[in-house]
């Protein structure tokens, strides 16, 4: 099965998300927030103390203009709309996912904050600076061509601009690690990080095992 398949059936989705929500409240939703979703919208290891440290690592504040890519179902876009005033694109490539993703906003009132956009983050369909940020959480294990997301990232952020993705799990999903990949040189030492730890490329049925660890030769940069 391709892991982009594998969402599909996913066991936290919209449907039990808002369903999450209902039980909380007695069966009703009415009116919601972004910070009744957090609870249970966030599908990655290290919760909202994971997205935390990335927004801390990456500077977003009020009106920064952030690229989250492989976002799912926009948990830490929500977060980093709501929380920290961002404006936030989330690029997601299943169906589900980005429909999910785009309704969910819109019901605790930020779809003007956290957009989506259903796309391949290998292509990223932006123009070259249009963003002070990337973020990506337990994403790049899953795309074979991890050089392509990078250079696309490197070229959609404004000069100075930062390019983070969470570590998680390093210690037993105890710990949470930002890592800057904001630069061509930040690339590579990344994988030489790898190459002297041992470690080697990821593969597609690691889902949430490990994080992923940039994987290719340096000469190719």
């Amino acid at each position: 099965m391709r892991v982009i398949d594998f969402y599909d059936r996913h066991p936290i989705s919209e449907q039990q998300v808002l369903a999450a929500v209902a039980g909380r409240r007695g069966g009703a939703l009415g009116t919601l927030t972004a910070e009744d979703l957090f609870d249970f919208d966030q599908d990655h290891y290290g919760g909202l103390a994971a997205v935390d440290t990335l927004a801390r690592r990456a500077a977003i504040t009020a009106g920064s203009r952030i690229l989250d890519v492989c976002a799912g179902l926009g948990g830490p876009a929500r977060f980093l709309a709501s929380r920290r005033g961002a404006s936030v694109v989330a690029l997601e490539l299943n169906a589900g996912r980005a429909a999910g993703c785009a309704r969910l906003p819109q019901r605790v009132g930020l779809a003007v904050r956290a957009r989506v956009v259903r796309g391949d983050a290998t292509a990223l369909p932006f123009a070259p600076g249009v963003f002070d940020a990337c973020v990506s959480q337990e994403a790049l294990l899953h795309v074979p061509d991890k050089l392509a997301v990078l250079h696309g990232c490197h070229r959609v952020l404004v000069p100075g601009g930062a390019s983070y993705r969470a570590l998680l799990g390093r210690a037993r999903f105890a710990s949470v690690e930002a890592e800057d990949l904001s630069t061509p040189s930040s690339w590579i030492s990344s994988r030489r990080a790898s190459s002297a730890a041992g470690a080697s490329p990821p593969r597609a049925d690691q889902r949430g095992r490990r994080a992923a660890r940039v994987a290719w030769s340096p000469s190719s940069v």
